[in-house]
């Protein structure tokens, strides 16, 4: 499974953040979406791709508020 990311809020510009191999047990896997990725940004997509059955149970988003310098 690649998980993208992109920061608009329309189109196929898409980032890659991670790729996860297939295991032949279950699998549970966090993916970490690096701060620089989204900086400054709107909007927040997130693409799920691949092949195969596969189940997501859970996306979360933390989000921590920086101060102004």
């Amino acid at each position: 499974m690649n998980v993208y990311l992109s920061k608009k809020a329309e189109g196929e510009e898409w980032t890659l953040v991670k790729s996860l191999m297939a295991a032949s047990d279950i699998q549970s896997a966090k993916v970490i979406i690096p701060v620089e990725t989204v900086a400054n940004a709107n909007y927040v997509r997130v693409k799920f791709s691949g092949t195969g059955p596969a189940t997501i149970y859970e996306m979360t988003r933390q989000e921590r508020l920086m101060p102004f310098v």
